[in-house]
Parts: C-alpha cells; structure tokens; sequence
C-alpha cells in the first residue's frame, strides 16, 4: 500500500536529531531549507533503501504477473488464452533492444503505463476525496434561490 511506504518514509525523517533541526532554524534557514540541509541527508540512506526496495518488489511483481499470464503474443477473444502484460514486455524485450525504434517504443510503452499510473491514482484520490465528503455532510449545499442579474 502506498499509504504504508509514505508512513515508512515519514519514520525515516522523524529520525532526524532535533538538534540537527533546530540548529539550521538557528542559523536562519526556511523550512524547505532546513528539510533540504537537515532531515534529507540525515535520512538518505533510507530513503535509497526504500527506493531499490520498492524497485525489487515491482520487478518481483512483474515477473510473476508475466508467469501467470503466460507471455503470449497477440489478442485472444478468450479471457483464459495467454497473454502479455505491459511491464512484461518491458521487462523481457529492454535488454535484447538492439535498435533505437525497438528502445524508442519500449520506452513509450512505460510512459504509458506511468501516464495509466497516475490516471489511476487521480481518480481514486477523487473517489477517496469525495466519498469522505460524502460521509462527513460537507456535501453541496443548494441556496433557495439563485442570484439574477438585471440586464
């Protein structure tokens, strides 16, 4: 869950000492100044840990998606046919991509899948968002009568 890693991430700053903290407020820094100078460098490490971490489980995914699937070439009317998943083709094609238009569209391919990403993302933060307006009553509220203006 992304929700998780974030929470990981946060653990990894709060490790900052205080000191380290205060001292660049001290010396006059701004927020984004003290985070930039304090907390990221006290905190790289985990943060490169988290990084290939999260590198290993989405290729550990990958491979096993593409195993279920089957790694079959082309369209199949038949939701039980073989099949092959974007990362797949990434995954298995990228190293044996001789050629600049095999690489070129290699990399379209994961353009595209990070541009699905976010779409995905988007519309559950908006779905997220709104249900817990829903839930909360902060729903629209109507006014009795909208305002007219004289022409």
């Amino acid at each position: 869950d992304p929700a998780d890693r974030r929470g990981d991430l946060r653990e990894v700053f709060l490790q900052t000492p205080s000191e380290n903290i205060e001292a660049a407020y001290a010396l006059g820094a701004t927020k984004w100044e003290m985070v930039r100078l304090a907390v990221l460098p006290y905190g790289r490490s985990g943060v490169i840990s988290a990084i290939v971490l999260g590198f290993g489980r989405a290729l550990g995914e990958t491979i096993a998606v593409a195993m279920v699937i089957g790694n079959g070439l082309g369209l199949s009317a038949s939701l039980f046919r073989s099949g092959y998943a974007i990362p797949a083709v990434i995954a298995n094609e990228f190293r044996e991509a001789s050629t600049g238009v095999h690489r070129s569209a290699l990399l379209a391919l994961a353009v595209l899948l990070v541009v699905v990403a976010l779409l995905l993302s988007a519309l559950s933060r908006l779905l997220v968002h709104r249900t817990r307006r829903a839930l909360e009553g902060g729903g629209r509220t109507m006014n009795a009568a909208p305002a007219v203006e004289a022409a």
